[in-house]
């Protein structure tokens, strides 16, 4: 089993500080729709990952719409857990 820890609705500096203490304890840290959607793929997910290399990362974006083009964005940003699609590398 695998404890997965959601972080949404809140500041980079504030989400920043919470990874940095669970970072020990959480297998997969979510980062939420809306603080993706608020910050961008740059600055929310691509970040998290240089500044927590190690750290597993489940990007959130649910997006129907654009949905392949959003989960091949979130995959080369560095987001870890993924839909399987055929279509995506």
């Amino acid at each position: 089993m695998k404890l997965q820890v959601a972080i949404d609705r809140t500041d980079l500096e504030t989400a920043e500080a919470m990874i940095e203490e669970i970072k020990e304890s959480a297998d997969i840290i979510e980062i939420g729709t809306s603080l993706i959607k608020d910050y961008g793929l740059d600055r929310s997910v691509a970040y998290f990952r240089k500044r927590f290399p190690e750290q597993c990362f489940l990007a959130d974006i649910k997006t129907c719409d654009e949905g392949a083009y959003e989960f091949r964005k979130t995959y080369e940003a560095g987001g870890d857990i993924r839909q399987s699609w055929d279509f995506l590398p």
